[in-house]
């Protein structure tokens, strides 16, 4: 059913409604399905969510990117910028603090979100290592 919708409509959404964490996440195993049963030229997968949140670091669980990745690209909004580190406005924002001493509360910085976005243990958690990543 995916690939004749993708023949007639030339892209397709694909979500789980019965995903066990309630936002329509596909389970790796179905992404490695699709991979190897769709014919797609492209296969975009949103890691994971932060809560509708402009500015993420992830849980230690977190995210689920699929070791068929080739390409990661870590993703922040710009809207952030001056808005208070709190759980207000960053999604786990004790990370942040932890790893690197940024004041809670304090205005985010265009060099913090620089930071977080390279950092392999927060903006590439789980990128596989023959991924590339684009920042």
């Amino acid at each position: 059913a995916i690939s004749a919708a993708l023949e007639e409509r030339r892209f397709v959404f694909v979500r789980d409604d019965r995903s066990t964490r309630g936002n329509g996440a596909l389970s790796p195993s179905t992404i490695s399905w699709l991979l190897d049963s769709v014919d797609a030229d492209v296969l975009l997968v949103e890691a994971d969510g932060a809560q509708g949140l402009p500015f993420k670091a992830p849980f230690v669980h977190e995210p689920m990117i699929p070791p068929e990745t080739t390409l990661a690209i870590p993703i922040v909004s710009l809207s952030v910028l001056g808005k208070p580190l709190n759980e207000a406005h960053v999604y786990n924002p004790k990370a942040m603090i932890e790893r690197y001493g940024f004041y809670q509360d304090s205005p985010v910085k265009s060099p913090w979100v620089a930071q977080v976005l390279r950092d392999e243990e927060l903006g590439l958690r789980g990128v596989p290592d023959k991924a590339r990543v684009m920042v």
